[in-house]
């Protein structure tokens, strides 16, 4: 999928798409990005970062990383996987930002304004 300038390698299958079009609000998501950096490790097989920077399964580790609902739907998705319903940590990041989320400088609760610029930071908690 292309994003601005910028090609990603998507998932889509449809449970994980319905799923981001619930989370994201916005049911014109067709595909869900992945990461388009870094080597074969990280290129095409975890979430982008820019999109889901507290996901433990974006390509840095984040500490704590949180095991969403993305991540557990995609490994029930693939068939080879059964996990429990609200095994998933709580995650909102970008949860409800609609069409605005998906952009390579997106828009929504999380992101840093303008404005904000170094100060000693934003949350996605205000």
């Amino acid at each position: 999928m292309t994003i601005g300038l910028q090609t990603f390698n998507a998932i889509i299958l449809p449970q994980v798409v319905n799923y981001a079009q619930t989370f994201f609000n916005d049911p014109s998501i067709t595909k869900v990005p992945l990461e388009n950096d870094g080597g074969s490790g990280t290129m095409g097989s975890h979430w982008e970062k820019a999109f889901m920077p507290l996901e433990f399964m974006n390509a840095i580790m984040e500490s704590p990383g949180i095991i969403s609902e993305f991540t557990l739907t995609l490994l029930r998705a693939t068939g080879w996987y059964q996990i429990p319903a609200n095994a998933a940590q709580v995650y909102d990041w970008g949860k409800d930002d609609g069409p605005d989320h998906f952009k390579i400088c997106p828009k929504g609760r999380e992101y840093c304004e303008a404005s904000q610029k170094d100060k000693y930071m934003c949350s996605h908690d205000h």
